[in-house]
């Protein structure tokens, strides 16, 4: 035969109903809790999202100047590049400045320069001589030849001065003489 327990005692069964009620407080505090959570989280990204937003239209503003000025920064640093290496070749002991003016006021009417090559001992100047009236291309250029021989700073740093090549060319239906000079010490 089966017993059959029946418990008529009132402490007992008020025992259950607290834990129960206690089990139900404490999940509808952890429910409350993870719902804040989840609102808090939520408010936070829709700040986020907000400021984000405000910041793009910000930018949207400014963007052209930022282009405007990362292109002017640019051409910055590629002038300074330039200084730089210029400031490199103008030093105190080539004095290029000087150099260059005594080859432009050597200069006679009718020859132009196409290229300076300038390195520690040479200096290599590539050009053109367009003939004039009477004189011819080559006189021209012993006139410039001579000229910078009568430089006193340039001789001082170029002792020899010697037409490396020569050849008569056509340029734009004018005829020429293409000429490179080589001044060395």
């Amino acid at each position: 035969m089966d017993k059959i327990y029946i418990n008529l005692s009132p402490k007992k069964e008020k025992m259950e109903n607290v834990l129960l009620q206690q089990a139900s407080y404490y999940m509808l505090i952890g429910a409350s809790f993870i719902l804040c959570l989840i609102v808090l989280c939520t408010l936070f990204l829709f700040v986020r999202i907000a400021i984000l937003k405000h910041y793009e239209s910000r930018w949207a503003k400014w963007k052209e100047q930022y282009k405007v000025l990362s292109a002017l920064k640019n051409e910055i640093a590629s002038l300074q590049k330039e200084k730089n290496e210029f400031s490199k070749i103008l030093t105190p002991q080539n004095k290029m400045a000087k150099i260059f003016s005594d080859i432009f006021s050597s200069l006679p009417q009718n020859i132009w320069f196409n290229s300076l090559n300038f390195n520690k001992k040479s200096l290599v100047i590539n050009g053109d001589v367009v003939k004039t009236g009477t004189e011819d291309y080559l006189v021209l250029l012993e006139n410039f030849i001579d000229n910078l021989k009568t430089k006193p700073y340039f001789v001082s740093h170029f002792k020899d001065i010697n037409i490396k090549d020569s050849r008569r060319d056509n340029f734009n239906g004018v005829e020429v003489l293409e000429f490179k000079l080589e001044c060395s010490n």
